[in-house]
């Protein structure tokens, strides 16, 4: 039987991505190709819980499985379901193991990993290079299969009342003010802009009432957010305070964020939010595989070198191009 012939005949299909949030937002353009276009099939997406918020009351998809829930994880979740097809967008081989030995018909995960033997759908994209955003890698393992084309399109979040109600009070003086979130760590999973060049970037805006800017980060992140609030007179520190709900609700709140290649930058470009996002300029990590989908931004790269290490030097970025930025997006004639 064919690869096309074993997916059209499946009925429970399962989508794995068990790491960062921004992972996730790019990974549901897949899940929401697969149920707009195969809508009588069951889909079921497995995830870490912390991605419960992005995964509420949405129609792609019929279930989750948070896979920390589980005592062993993946496994476990193979005996309650049986799934007879398994996408791998970021295969781990623990995982790629689990699907093989549950049995499942139609496992679908990279051509280019040591372990690959255990996917019998092989995908022969080399994401490293960079051809395609990784929303458009992630909706490529589906027309791998049919040989069809499909919209990338990301999925909005479920915005939570209790937390909207809740951003609301705490921005209540900000109504008529352009709402700015700025986000300037990135939890390590990106080379982030030095803070000292993001507040040098912000300083022609210090002052200015127009203005209001949300700082958030996670607690570790604290030092960096303070330093920042210190500098912009016009801002509000909300660093280490917000759950996700309440995080999303705020995004949907502002008119857009300023971020490193990070999570909640993806989110803002699911809820439709101007960006202005800080990139290396090396193929894996830019903006081309990791940039926000979708959404009116603007990507500030340092300036291009022969030699990769100072084109992804982020301390090398000009601060007068941020300026200009905030200018440009947000500054409406």
């Amino acid at each position: 039987m064919t690869d096309i012939m074993k997916f059209e005949n499946a009925q429970n299909i399962a989508v794995v991505r068990t790491d960062k949030l921004g992972d996730m937002v790019l990974t549901l353009p897949l899940v929401k190709a697969i149920k707009s276009n195969f809508p009588d099939k069951t889909v079921s997406v497995i995830a870490q819980s912390y991605c419960k918020p992005l995964l509420k009351n949405s129609e792609y998809f019929d279930k989750c499985y948070f896979i920390d829930e589980f005592n062993k994880g993946l496994k476990d979740i193979f005996k309650i379901e049986k799934f007879d097809v398994a996408f791998f967008p970021r295969p781990v081989f623990d995982e790629a193991l689990a699907a093989f030995t549950s049995g499942i018909k139609l496992r679908i995960g990279s051509a280019y990993r040591a372990y690959s033997i255990l996917f019998n759908h092989k995908v022969r994209d080399h994401r490293k290079v960079s051809l395609f955003h990784e929303a458009e890698y992630n909706v490529r393992m589906l027309e791998s299969i049919t040989g069809a084309k499909y919209s990338t399109e990301l999925i909005r979040p479920f915005i939570d009342e209790i937390g909207l109600q809740k951003m609301r009070s705490l921005l209540n003086n900000a109504e008529d003010k352009i709402k700015i979130i700025i986000h300037p760590g990135s939890g390590g999973s990106a080379r982030d802009l030095p803070i000292e060049k993001l507040i040098d970037g912000l300083k022609a805006f210090a002052n200015d009432s127009k203005f209001q800017f949300i700082i958030t980060g996670i607690a570790s992140e604290s030092k960096i957010c303070d330093d920042l609030h210190q500098h912009l007179a016009q801002s509000l520190n909300f660093c280490g305070q917000l759950n996700l709900n309440e995080m999303i609700a705020l995004i949907e709140l502002s008119d857009g964020m300023i971020a490193n290649s990070t999570g909640v930058l993806h989110i803002a470009a699911s809820l439709s939010k101007q960006v202005i996002g800080f990139y290396p300029n090396s193929p894996h990590i830019s903006q081309k595989r990791w940039g926000p989908y979708g959404t009116d931004s603007i990507i500030i790269n340092p300036p291009m070198n022969e030699n990769m290490r100072i084109s992804d030097d982020m301390n090398k970025i000009d601060c007068n191009d941020i300026t200009k930025a905030v200018i440009k997006l947000f500054v409406k004639d």
